[in-house]
């Protein structure tokens, strides 16, 4: 549970969405393709408030100790700005509460939020990929025709 300072946002302070991701490969082929590749979202999304002279740096300093990730895994992060199916990269000297602060979105602040691009270190087995590993499933199984 998150306490009651981390959820409220004070005057200028903008409470925003955070989740993990990781760029379909096949979908970047190039660096402006990157921009609207296919994100996998995993882990858990949380709350988070950024105060609105904040920059990305800051930000990024209160998101590691948060999540306690160590020091050399945290490097190969990334931190974007996700909105309608665009992706921005941050540079650590923005303030980051003008991004969000704008957003105008038709359903609300939902379609926008801080992307944290990095490996999936805990990957998750989808049902397809549990029934191979399991010995086969139904796709590997003969059909009977009983007559």
């Amino acid at each position: 549970n998150q306490t009651q300072t981390q959820t409220q946002a004070a005057d200028g302070d903008l409470l925003i969405r955070a989740y993990h991701f990781y760029r379909d490969e096949a979908s970047c082929e190039t660096p402006a393709s990157a921009e609207t590749a296919h994100c996998s979202h995993f882990g858990d999304p949380f709350f988070l408030k950024i105060g609105a002279t904040e920059t990305v740096f800051e930000v990024k300093k209160r998101v590691r100790a948060k999540l306690s990730v160590p020091d050399a895994e945290f490097r190969k992060w990334a931190f974007h700005f996700h909105a309608l199916g665009k992706t921005t990269p941050l540079v650590d000297d923005e303030v980051l509460a003008p991004y969000f602060a704008s957003r105008k979105d038709a359903f609300g602040q939902n379609e926008s939020y801080l992307g944290l691009e990095h490996p999936d270190l805990n990957p998750r087995k989808t049902a397809v990929a549990m029934r191979a590993a399991a010995g086969g499933g139904y796709d590997q199984r003969a059909v009977k025709i009983y007559g």
